[in-house]
């Protein structure tokens, strides 16, 4: 126990027999080291019954460690319950070192490339689907709409990985009584069971397989969960094997293949070569246990970190609703409502969402306990002498915290710290959850898809609020990773409907036809991302009166396209008909016509613009709008033409084609023809008399439409004066 004083390291005085492990009895790991680092500085030596452990928040220090001098410190933590990383043959990737390390991550990373997480997000994004409407019921049933979000999570990551990387199709986001949830929360309630056994192989490592044998004795009287997980595990390894037209393009797959592909391991990626030997043979196939075991090792840590990583987002987005609003708006002018989905692509716009992420991952280093390294090789680092065996932790929670790189208000919440101009200033190894250097976080790129993807979709739909049974400051215990002591609760709040939000866009939108709309549902989503292009980096300055501009250039659209189907002596039964229609389909479709400034601000000003009084009374009094300059002259709907005043260019909304009038007459040929009775025209007209207040406009033939030209005359249908005189009586009486 002389060693840190041979080198001069300072440190708390050890026991004899256990060294400082009882200073842990009271207070998390995390913790203590804290409170040692503010007695004793960056580096200090503390014991593990009679194994030294050096911990350290010396960034330069880490960083020899982990990247530049890798090749001397390959090796992880031996735990007391772990199996012989160089005499099991099963041993999986995480415990794995030297070659067969090397061989095993070789086999793992193609399973995380970006094409193959691009192939996974359809299936994250149904499984994000199911979690909307679970936190929509669960708030429901709360008076104060809470939701207790750390088991919920559970539950989404739980799914995801299932079938993401193992390829089954579990169902614990609609069963919170699955199998598989219940043993994988047996296993993470395991880690903070049997302290004794764990005390003892600390105490005594040279009996490591004595402690072996008991630990493994005593799960099989009590029934270790984990081996109900391994069975399931091994059957569906052995199913695949067997079964070729099985083949799925996931973790299972790609280890699975590997096994017929040993031979094309002996050429080593570049970032890997700094390896010492290890013993055995490292050359060979993957065996079906160790298949199992690596399944096995992605579904639990994937499972407890990616879900209380969420948790910790969704907390700190309800104790900071300045943040919350900021990432909402960029969130909605990239994937505005009616999105069921979100592309792979559109992830990579949101940068203030990865702010947020990294930020709470600064904030919350969850997984710190397991960052520390064996030396393999003793070396000399910046004029420090390792000795072979030596243990190094890396003290996350206090370098993630420094004010030395966090600046003076670490502890609060600020997504700006990873502005790419303050990224530069400070050093790579000052921010590190997920690792560094080669033994980084191997589903890295699989647990930032489910991150992103979820908190984009899920602060779409719903706003956070801090909730009345929360406790603050939050309570942390250290398990597997650092978790919240009794969970985190949160209101949910659902935002404006849908149907509200857009309800502009169907006032705006009903004098299309059912042929225009076919039309719309096909192009729209392409006229939409071409707009979006164009004016992607002009919509941080976009100002409101550019978005009434649009607002302008939307209606005028809408009444030279009703203009030139009146101008071709059609019936206006076919303008009634587009009415229902477009009401029906604008909900999920409308939507995309907007994207051309933040749809958030455009989303108000449209609803401004079409219920205000401003606007209306521009409306009834014939005021035109302005058309932006660069907008090619054209025939409006009383054949003037407009002209160009000196405001900013906004792109203009791509038109589909009009149908030709031909094909709407030979519609409206055959339907009269067929002599049926004139059931339709009554469910219109009882259908447009159900419509509120605020859409009545519209189709009032009092008041002009934009740019001078009535939406709807009464000239074109006889019937029109007595449905307007209904919904003015409507409105009149509330």
């Amino acid at each position: 126990m002389k060693i840190f004083k041979e080198l001069g390291i300072p440190g708390p005085e050890p026991n004899f027999l256990f060294g400082n492990m009882l200073a842990f009895r009271t207070r998390p790991m995390f913790r203590k080291y804290q409170e040692w680092r503010e007695e004793f500085g960056e580096t200090y030596g503390y014991f593990e019954g009679p194994t030294p452990v050096l911990v350290t928040s010396d960034v330069h220090l880490i960083q020899e460690v982990f990247i530049k001098q890798f090749n001397k410190f390959h090796a992880r933590k031996l735990w007391p319950v772990q199996v012989d990383p160089d005499k099991d043959e099963d041993v999986h990737m995480f415990f794995a070192r030297g070659r067969r390390w090397k061989r095993l991550r070789n086999v793992v990373n193609p399973a995380f490339s970006a094409a193959k997480i691009r192939q996974m997000a359809p299936s994250v994004n149904d499984i994000i689907n199911q979690l909307l409407d679970v936190i929509r019921d669960g708030a429901k049933s709360n008076t104060d709409r809470s939701i207790e979000v750390l088991n919920l999570f559970r539950r989404l990551t739980l799914d995801s990985i299932l079938r993401c990387e193992v390829g089954l199709d579990n169902s614990s986001m609609m069963c919170p009584d699955d199998l598989f949830l219940k043993h994988c929360k047996g296993v993470i309630e395991d880690t903070t069971k049997m302290p004794w056994l764990y005390l003892l192989g600390f105490l005594f490592p040279t009996l490591h397989s004595v402690w072996i044998t008991i630990y493994k004795s005593l799960h099989y009287i009590r029934f270790n969960p984990v081996y109900w997980l391994e069975d399931r595990m091994r059957e569906v390894v052995v199913m695949r094997r067997e079964n070729k037209e099985s083949r799925r393009p996931d973790l299972i797959q790609q280890m699975l293949d590997a096994r017929f592909q040993a031979e094309s391991f002996k050429e080593i990626e570049k970032e890997h070569t700094r390896i010492g030997p290890s013993r055995g043979n490292t050359l060979r196939s993957m065996t079906n246990e160790e298949i199992v075991s690596h399944a096995l090792l992605f579904l639990l840590a994937g499972y407890e970190t990616t879900s209380t990583t969420l948790t910790y987002i969704f907390h700190e987005l309800s104790q900071n609703p300045h943040v919350q609003q900021t990432l909402r708006r960029e969130i909605m002018s990239v994937l505005p409502r009616g999105y069921c989905e979100i592309a792979y692509d559109d992830l990579k716009k949101l940068t203030y969402l990865d702010y947020v992420i990294w930020e709470a991952l600064r904030k919350y280093p969850l997984a710190s306990s397991v960052t520390a390294r064996q030396c393999v090789t003793a070396c000399t680092i910046n004029g420090l002498d390792i000795p072979e065996g030596l243990l190094i932790h890396a003290n996350l929670w206090d370098v993630q915290y420094d004010p030395k790189h966090w600046g003076d208000n670490p502890h609060e919440f600020d997504p700006l710290r990873f502005l790419p101009e303050r990224r530069k200033t400070r050093h790579p190894a000052a921010w590190m959850p997920f690792g560094a250097g080669p033994r980084s976080c191997a589903g890295l790129r699989f647990a930032l898809l489910q991150l992103k993807m979820t908190v984009a979709k899920v602060l779409r739909d719903f706003d956070f609020q801090p909730s009345v049974k929360q406790t603050m400051p939050l309570k942390l215990s250290e398990g597997a990773t650092i978790m919240p002591m009794d969970g985190i609760e949160i209101s949910a709040l659902r935002r404006a409907s849908a149907m509200s939000e857009i309800g502009c866009l169907r006032r705006m939108s009903s004098v299309l036809t059912v042929a225009e709309m076919a039309e719309l549902n096909v192009g729209s989503r392409r006229t939409s991302i071409a707009v979006t292009d164009s004016d992607a980096d002009s919509e941080s300055n976009a100002s409101e009166d550019e978005d009434l501009d649009m607002d302008a250039r939307w209606r005028s659209y809408l009444s030279r396209r009703i203009s030139s189907r009146r101008n071709s002596s059609l019936d206006d039964e076919i303008t009634q008909e587009s009415i229902l229609d477009i009401r029906r389909a604008s909900i999920t479709k409308g939507i995309e016509m907007l994207q051309v400034q933040s749809i958030h601000k455009g989303i108000n000003l449209m609803r401004r613009a079409s219920c205000g009084a401003v606007l209306e009374k521009n409306i009834k009094t014939g005021v035109r709008y302005p058309v932006p300059p660069g907008t090619p002259h054209r025939e409006d709907c009383s054949g003037d033409k407009k002209s160009s005043p000196k405001e900013a260019i906004i792109p203009q909304p791509q038109e589909p084609p009009v149908p030709k009038p031909s094909y709407l007459r030979s519609r409206l040929g055959r339907r009269r023809a067929s002599a049926l009775p004139d059931l339709e025209s009554v469910k219109e007209f009882n259908t447009i008399t159900e419509f509120s207040p605020r859409q009545e406009l519209a189709m009032d033939d009092e008041s002009p439409a934009v740019g001078g030209v009535s939406l709807v005359s009464s000239d074109d249908n006889p019937k029109l004066p007595e449905m307007c005189s209904r919904l003015y009586k409507r409105r009149a009486s509330g």
